[in-house]
């Protein structure tokens, strides 16, 4: 009985962590297009070059169905790949979090920050998906950074409320 009340948490945890993703994925994008607008970058500098989730999305198109996309498709993958993205980290964290305490830590924000980290800094460059560290602003790593905290926080919120619905 003891075994399966302990799978049932880590369970629970995985459900309300994809939850939690969910809404921090959106979140996250709701504050980056407010930062956008703030620093006044146009919505043709943005278009200039594909991020990182357009690219996984024409490669998966690309190699596993043999299919180009094309610039309506991508307006669709993009989005479609942070959400899927940001939900699994968010599974991860959910049942991470239901066994080890300290993933919490700074309300989700340190989970955040190591999700820019291993992500933003190291995983797309190393993957040809964006550019290298040091040929990126300061300010472009200072607004990551912060939407990633967003990222973190929420998810915390969402997966401590989904929880107790759970």
């Amino acid at each position: 009985m003891h075994f399966r009340s302990k799978r049932n948490r880590v369970y629970k945890g995985l459900v309300a962590g994809a939850l939690g993703g969910l809404a921090a994925s959106w979140t996250m994008s709701r504050f980056q297009a407010l930062i956008a607008n703030a620093s006044e970058r146009s919505a043709s500098q943005e278009g200039e070059a594909e991020d990182a989730t357009v690219k996984v999305a024409k490669r998966v198109a690309s190699e596993a169905l043999d299919h180009e996309l094309s610039p309506e498709e991508k307006k669709t993958a993009g989005p479609l790949v942070h959400y899927m993205y940001g939900t699994g980290l968010g599974a991860l964290y959910g049942g991470l979090a239901q066994k080890r305490r300290a993933m919490t830590s700074g309300f989700g924000g340190a989970y955040g920050a190591a999700a820019w980290a291993f992500g933003d800094e190291i995983a797309v460059p190393a993957l040809g998906l964006g550019k290298k560290p040091a040929e990126t602003s300061l300010w472009q790593h200072v607004q990551a950074l912060a939407a990633h905290l967003v990222y973190g926080v929420t998810l915390e919120c969402v997966r401590r409320v989904a929880l107790k619905a759970l």
